[in-house]
């Protein structure tokens, strides 16, 4: 209790997406460690490349590695891509408070 919206606690982590606020705005910006996927990017935890995805399946292989950004399910069990956070989306669509800063994720 008592921590502010932007703290961080053990297992949250910062987007590998060099572009997106997550990234850049890290530690203020960051993704909630309950989170395998960026929910204003969808870049997974574990990615390479920006838009490489975890898959949101936790007994699937690549809910620890990933598949790639083209992929619109899973290659290995068929789960589909996991939709964006209703708040996120590419970063030049995002949507920012009434006071002038970005969402955090998972608010």
């Amino acid at each position: 209790m008592g921590e502010t919206p932007d703290s961080t606690r053990p297992g949250d982590w910062q987007c590998p997406n060099t572009e997106c606020i997550n990234n850049t705005g890290f530690p203020k910006f960051f993704v909630f460690g309950t989170k395998v996927n960026c929910p204003k990017c969808g870049t997974g935890k574990h990615a390479q490349r920006p838009g490489d995805w975890c898959c949101p399946n936790p007994s699937c292989v690549n809910h620890q590695n990933t598949v790639y950004g083209s992929k619109p399910a899973c290659t290995r069990c068929g789960t589909a891509r996991p939709p964006l956070n209703v708040r996120g989306g590419p970063q030049n669509n995002m949507m920012m408070n009434p006071g002038g800063g970005a969402y955090t994720a998972g608010m």
